[in-house]
């Protein structure tokens, strides 16, 4: 009787499994190839360059062990500014003032919030959009302080909200601005780092 392949190395549809902190033992790894994954997500979003070389070894030695042939799907979320730290969440209406300083390490306090990306400034001028939270809040730039210490933004809200820790900024008006190519390019060099071997 011939042989049957094997059906998760010769079938089209791809079972992805995402990797994380419950699934990327060797044990785990191990069932959920053996359970027909054959693609790993690693998502670069939640890890350095160590750990993340970490879990694509991982992968690569559960599938060696099992004599399969996985992907492994590196997840490059790109440019992603956030909110700095605040120990609880700013409580802004519309109108308004709120402080975007540029110190990833800033601890909120009213009307005032750091940011994790420090050049940000650079990409601001007066009547920028600023969203935050998923453009759940919405805020307008009225002046940049370059020569404070450290540098802010003054923005004015316009939709309000519950602002925490860690919350996405986007800068919609950013698309017409030439120092896009200066986020993206900051941002690969970064992701770069995270996927070559160490030299």
């Amino acid at each position: 009787m011939p042989t049957q392949p094997c059906p998760s190395q010769h079938r089209s549809t791809r079972i992805v499994a995402t990797i994380g902190p419950a699934s990327r033992s060797p044990e785990m790894l191990v069932a959920l190839i053996e359970a027909g994954v054959n693609v790993c997500r690693v998502n670069c979003s939640h890890g350095g360059p160590a750990s993340i070389r970490t879990d694509v070894a991982a992968i690569r030695a559960a599938a060696a062990s099992l004599g399969r042939r996985v992907g492994v799907l590196l997840d490059l979320q790109g440019p992603k500014i956030r909110t700095g730290h605040a120990s609880e969440p700013l409580q802004l209406l519309a109108g308004d003032r709120l402080e975007l300083v540029m110190d990833p390490e800033l601890q909120a306090s009213p009307g005032r919030i750091g940011t994790t990306w420090p050049t940000l400034l650079h990409d601001l001028e007066p009547g920028s959009r600023v969203l935050f939270a998923d453009g759940a809040l919405e805020a307008v730039v009225e002046t940049l302080h370059p020569d404070a210490s450290p540098p802010f933004a003054a923005l004015r809200m316009v939709y309000g909200g519950s602002l925490g820790a860690h919350k996405g900024i986007n800068l919609p008006d950013l698309a017409r601005s030439t120092s896009r190519g200066r986020l993206m390019s900051s941002t690969t060099d970064h992701h770069r780092a995270q996927v070559e071997p160490p030299t």
